[in-house]
């Protein structure tokens, strides 16, 4: 079977563009389980360039936002509310938080 130079093209052309997607590379990733102490569940939802991690954890009493940096965790609460989460930090340490009250 003869194929026209201008299939041939494409088919080069097609190669050289998907031929690197094919081309897997692995990227070493490490996980870490995060638990806040005495918490029923913890969710992780942000990390700074330094490691410090932000998120959710939910006792008995509620659901709390929470900071983890190094192996310290502190609890993340806006005062008189009983849902929180913290869900970003920047460089400079400041979360971005939310947190409300199902009795106001």
């Amino acid at each position: 079977m003869k194929l026209s130079s201008a299939f041939k093209s494409l088919l080069v052309s097609l190669s050289m563009l998907l031929g690197p997607l094919s081309t897997a590379h692995a990227v070493p990733y490490s996980f870490s389980t995060i638990n806040f102490p005495g918490a029923l569940s913890t969710q992780a939802f942000g990390i700074d360039a330094t490691g410090q991690i932000v998120g959710a954890f939910n006792d008995a009493t509620g659901t709390h936002g929470f900071l983890e940096s190094g192996a310290a965790f502190s609890t993340i609460d806006v005062p008189n509310t009983t849902f929180n989460e913290a869900f970003g930090i920047n460089a400079a340490g400041h979360t971005i938080s939310s947190g409300y009250s199902q009795n106001h």
